[in-house]
């Protein structure tokens, strides 16, 4: 099985108000510097496919932390 990413929006997920990537089904790379979200947009990532985040739980806190952007 494939799968293939045409678009992933987040908002209000975790420590992300707002995120949007559209790789249209080719190869992408999300990098930053640590503590920037790059975990949070894998959860998003796995909680959309698996209802798990990127550690295997099922349960976790999806809301937006306070006083992150």
């Amino acid at each position: 099985m494939e799968i293939k990413l045409k678009s992933l929006h987040l908002k209000n997920f975790k420590g992300v108000r707002d995120f949007s990537i559209t790789p249209n089904g080719r190869n992408c790379s999300i990098r930053g510097q640590n503590g920037a979200g790059k975990t949070t947009i894998f959860d998003g990532f796995d909680w959309l496919f698996f209802d798990k985040n990127s550690e295997g739980e099922a349960d976790f806190g999806i809301k937006t932390h306070l006083g992150r952007a």
